[in-house]
């Protein structure tokens, strides 16, 4: 009996030490939907939350937020996202869910779309003023017509001194290079990616 009493203490204890941390990871996770019908996507969801998401103030409500895109999404942007706010940079990490066997399990899609109004979207979706994170995304220079005109170095890392590491992504569609860095003093990482039909 003692032993099932001294157990249960040490469970206990690890519970307590390990639950505060399990409860910090998700509130460092904000999941962002595509689509209010889970059928027609709406435009620049993506964007509206990254830049909304701030306290009263206008500083960033969490440094460590990390942007979760859904399986299967569909985030069209009409205008770019840069991570800078009020005159200062913060870390931009898009991770989407991991990927599934059948259709509608493909990884989240981000693509150009012009605006309500507008014939023509943004000609770059990101550009990286600090430090980038993009993680199990498909990402096309095509826009929502099939148009790549301007579609062109889509993805355009500025920041000096950063990280930026791209891991597990689908990125395709450009006329010329899609990514380029601009800046100095940087560390690029890359793994399992695929580049296709540039």
């Amino acid at each position: 009996m003692k032993r099932l009493s001294t157990l249960l203490l040490l469970l206990l204890g690890a519970l307590a030490v390990f639950w505060p941390a399990q409860q910090a990871v998700s509130q460092d996770t904000l999941v962002v939907p595509w689509s209010a019908d889970g059928i027609n996507p709406a435009i620049d969801t993506l964007r509206t939350i990254i830049l909304g998401d701030t306290l009263a103030n206008g500083t960033r409500a969490n440094l460590n937020r990390v942007y979760k895109l859904q399986k299967g999404g569909l985030y069209w942007l009409a205008n770019r996202i840069e991570n800078s706010q009020n005159g200062a940079t913060f870390p931009l990490r898009i991770v989407g869910e991991p990927a599934g066997t059948t259709f509608m399990e493909n990884p989240p899609l981000i693509q150009m779309h012009a605006a309500a109004g507008q014939t023509n979207p943004d000609s770059r979706m990101f550009t990286g003023l600090a430090d980038v994170t993009f993680k199990n995304l498909y990402i096309t220079g095509r826009d929502d017509d099939g148009d790549q005109n301007n579609n062109y170095q889509f993805i355009t890392m500025t920041a000096n001194n950063s990280t930026f590491l791209i891991e597990n992504c689908v990125i395709e569609q450009s006329n010329f290079a899609p990514i380029a860095y601009t800046g100095n003093g940087n560390k690029i990482f890359y793994y399992n990616n695929k580049f296709r039909n540039l």
